[in-house]
């Protein structure tokens, strides 16, 4: 969770898409690998594009999870899943800090 404070949108109002896109990568540092894929690309506009997937297929993955808690009441939190689901893009390298 990101606190409000920076979520400052004047700030990224100030932003140009380089500096957009170290930002966003900025908040996925539990996908240490995912983070170095994407930030050794050397084209901005495809950086951003592929930030956009990342967090697309997040947002869907988080609502499939949402679904199948309601419809099973909470099956998508048991320990079961939680072990054999992935992370968002599959990148499977999620790193305990």
């Amino acid at each position: 969770t990101v606190p409000d404070e920076e979520l400052d949108i004047k700030e990224l109002d100030t932003l140009g898409p380089r500096e957009l896109s170290f930002w966003i990568m900025s908040y996925f540092t539990q996908y240490k690998l995912l983070q170095q894929i994407i930030l050794e690309e050397a084209s901005v506009e495809k950086r951003l594009q592929r930030e956009k997937d990342v967090l697309t297929e997040t947002v869907n993955w988080i609502a499939a999870q949402s679904a199948l808690k309601s419809a099973f009441g909470g099956f998508a939190d048991s320990p079961e899943s939680s072990a054999t689901s992935s992370t968002p893009e599959g990148s499977g390298d999620k790193t305990d800090n």
